[in-house]
């Protein structure tokens, strides 16, 4: 740091005095000599009686700023962040350079807009300090939003510190400090990054159209299209057909469900063989998991030509596609086209070989040169000799004299496949842990689980214990042994009878024969006097409004029910701290709900922009087990649908909250659908039932809503449960928006106990 020399417009009386106390200092006045805090707070006053009276500076008062040299009249301050990527919220470290000599130094960070966002501080007397010479390091949380920023870096000092400053074009002035001010400068740019996508596949076709040209009869010709997986998720390809009035002139091979693993693909070979002379023109569909575009088209355009009867050659492999399936690794698999001549004249094949990117686990013989006479065939064989477990595929190429198809190609696949281990037992659990909450003392509860064999041999409990130090009060039945079959479940009723009041957790160990043994089921609840207490039960454990479209919104309804003994008081509902306020309760509190009954607490979603946006809704009530109970929320706003394009939206999915097993109670299952586009159509709507990790319902509907209605209603055939646990019911509609066509509902199937028949 390099001060100015003099000292402006100071008194007769200040020099004397300041030379004064120097002199006792033994210090020398010298150009670039260094600030230290001692020249502030020394006799006579020094650098007090600058400041207290006029905006001057003296030499060895401050360090003021980074300067380019001695001079002290030029800064070469920077700031560079210590990397020039960061993750939403991440810490940016800015380093700040500069100066010839050390002192004090005042170094300020600012973000895009000039908002400070740190400062090196010192403990210098009377505040003229500001922290240790550069570089200083200064760190803040990087910029919610992705994007590209460039922050700001500043050295806070006085204007005169040397003569004829010059400190750059964003030197600005302190008011409240005369002749003081800041040099601001740029730091380098940077970029936050936003989080990767959920996992998904997409699907693709290159090319998305295939031209077979004109093809003379008898020949056939075939293309290939790469069946691409653009994703980060598994592509599961689940059937292939022709559209509706493709000729029959078209094949294509395979024509089974495959699966394309994320960012692989498999050839898909079609073959064009005209019957007749004429325009063949079509599409070949590809049906899979992609939920964006669940079904795609390869349009096929041909035409069929009738040559004339001179002679010349036709080649035809037969079959065009070998698919060797599963080959077990070690034990080659083999198999056999007939190349075909179906021309006049002699078919001369000068070369076969492998396509490019074939793997050379594929093999075959010959290799040519050969000759086939007219009318006849030779036959080609393939080998394929797997050295790894996964897929393969590609092609033979044949290469020939025929005039129309100097090349053709045989598509060969397979999946190598390493045998596998020898059968076992597996053991999992559903769920991991119960939780009874309160139970009054003399009343028993039971709350199922459910035992699953995951493996492929038969699973062997020989054991339900309690945990060391787990009361007595829980138990479970049926007791061991017990065997579960392969792939099958058996269901654990556990019991828990509170002798006195107060809370109860432990677990139950299950030893069987799974190599994971023993497994733990923690276990927890209360017991409480039978005097009459409340006890609050939300009738869905989340709540999920899907996609909505950017200025539409979305409404849900919750059952709060009280399945206590005392009269349930819900005092507040409100948004858990940070949730969004793009989700508010239109329901107001408080709520008096009697025991035994519930009240409907409606929510709305109404997203402000597109994105993902999640959340709770706190509960608090006077339920004094679980005072504030959380509901977890979920939305994604989602940008307007193209104008002319059919948008059915989800209004409403209703199902029963709960239902009695004993009492064989049906699920009935309704769909309200609204228009949100600006045309009429109508579109597939499917629900999905899901109960303990298992599908049980399965149904598809087509649901439309012209534009002159406000919504229309769809029944679903209803459902009779055949074991306890939660039901997650989700519905979808396939109409190529993504904004509200997905919504969740829970339905609760209990073993025995009476409750409220309400739809949720």
């Amino acid at each position: 740091m390099v001060q100015n020399t003099r000292c402006r417009r100071r008194s007769a009386a200040a020099t004397a005095a300041l030379a004064f106390a120097m002199s006792l200092a033994g210090l020398s006045w010298a150009p670039g000599a260094s600030a230290v805090s001692g020249y502030f707070s020394g006799a006579p006053g020094n650098c007090t009686d600058c400041h207290a009276a006029t905006p001057t500076t003296c030499k060895g008062c401050h360090a003021h700023g980074t300067h380019s040299s001695v001079a002290g009249n030029g800064i070469n301050i920077t700031g560079r962040t210590n990397t020039t990527s960061y993750n939403p919220g991440q810490t940016v470290q800015v380093t700040i350079s500069g100066g010839v000599n050390t002192g004090w130094v005042r170094a300020i960070l600012y973000n895009q807009n000039m908002v400070e966002l740190a400062r090196s501080t010192g403990t210098a007397t009377g505040g003229m300090g500001g922290g240790a010479s550069t570089p200083v390091t200064l760190n803040a949380p990087a910029p919610t939003t992705p994007g590209t920023y460039t922050w700001n870096v500043a050295w806070y000092g006085h204007e005169y510190d040397g003569a004829s400053p010059s400190y750059g074009p964003r030197w600005t002035p302190d008011p409240n400090n005369p002749n003081h001010g800041q040099e601001i400068v740029a730091t380098n740019q940077f970029t936050v990054v936003a989080p990767p996508p959920a996992a998904a596949p997409d699907i693709n076709l290159n090319p998305a159209s295939l031209n077979f040209g004109t093809v003379s009869t008898p020949a056939s010709s075939t293309l290939t299209a790469q069946v691409q997986n653009l994703g980060n998720a598994a592509l599961n390809v689940t059937g292939v057909t022709r559209c509706a009035g493709t000729s029959a002139e078209y094949t294509f091979s395979p024509a089974t469900a495959f699966t394309v693993p994320p960012g692989g693909n498999t050839t898909l070979s079609v073959t064009y063989r005209p019957t007749a002379a004429g325009t063949d023109s079509g599409c070949i569909q590809i049906a899979s998991n992609d939920a964006t575009t669940p079904t795609v088209p390869l349009n096929v355009s041909g035409t069929g030509n009738v040559p004339p009867p001179a002679a010349q050659p036709d080649i035809n492999p037969n079959p065009a596609s070998l698919g060797f399936g599963t080959v077990t690794v070690g034990s080659p698999a083999t198999l056999t086209t007939q190349v075909q001549n179906l021309g006049t004249a002699s078919l001369n094949i000068t070369s076969i070989a492998r396509c490019t990117g074939t793997s050379t686990e594929f093999t075959f013989s010959p290799a040519g040169p050969l000759t086939v006479a007219a009318g006849a065939s030779t036959p080609v064989t393939v080998t394929y000799a797997p050295t790894a477990a996964g897929s393969d595929s590609g092609c033979i190429q044949i290469n020939s004299n025929d005039p129309a198809t100097p090349a053709v190609q045989v598509t060969v696949s397979g999946t190598g496949n390493v045998p596998a281990p020898p059968p076992a037992p597996g053991i999992s659990l559903n769920p991991t842990s119960v939780n009874f909450n309160t139970v009054s003392v003399g009343n028993g509860a039971t709350l199922p689980v459910t035992v699953q064999n995951t493996g492929n041999a038969a699973l062997s409990i020989s054991g339900i214990a309690l945990c060391s130090g787990t009361s007595t009060e829980y138990a479970a039945t049926p007791a061991a042994p017990i065997t579960v079959a392969a792939g099958a479940s058996a269901t654990l009723s556990v019991h828990y009878n509170p002798t006195n009041a107060g809370t109860d957790t432990g677990c139950l160990q299950i030893t069987s024969n799974a190599t994971a043994t023993p497994v733990s089921l923690a276990v927890t609840g209360a017991g409480v006097n039978p005097a009459g207490a409340p006890d609050i039960s939300l009738g869905s454990g989340a709540v999920a409004f899907g996609s909505v479209t950017v200025g539409g919104s979305a409404t849900q309804t919750v059952q709060v029910r009280n399945i206590g003994t005392a009269s349930l008081v819900v005092s507040a509902i409100s948004r858990c701290a940070g949730t969004s306020s793009e989700f508010a309760v239109t329901t107001q509190a408080p709520l008096t709900i009697a025991a035994g009954s519930s009240a409907a607490v409606s929510m709305t979603y109404r997203p402000a922009a597109a994105g993902a946006d999640t959340g709770c809704i706190e509960f608090a009530s006077n339920d004094a087990g679980n005072p504030t109970v959380p509901l977890p929320v979920s939305g994604s706003g989602v940008a307007p649908p193209a104008a002319g394009a059919l948008d059915l939206d989800i209004r409403t999915l209703r199902a029963r909250s709960s239902v009695n097993l004993a009492e064989r109670q049906s699920v009935a299952i309704t769909l309200s659908v609204v228009n949100a586009g600006q045309v009429a159509g109508q579109a597939a709507a499917t629900v999905v039932g899901m109960q303990n990790g298992r599908q049980v319902y399965a149904r598809t509907v087509s649901v439309s809503d012209p534009l002159t209605l406000g919504s229309s209603s769809f029944t679903f055939p209803s459902y009779t449960p055949t074991r306890v646990g939660a039901i997650t019911w989700t519905a979808t509609i396939a109409d190529g928006n993504t904004d509200i066509d997905r919504v969740s509902v829970t339905t609760l199937v209990v073993a025995g106990e009476e409750h409220e028949e309400e739809d949720d």
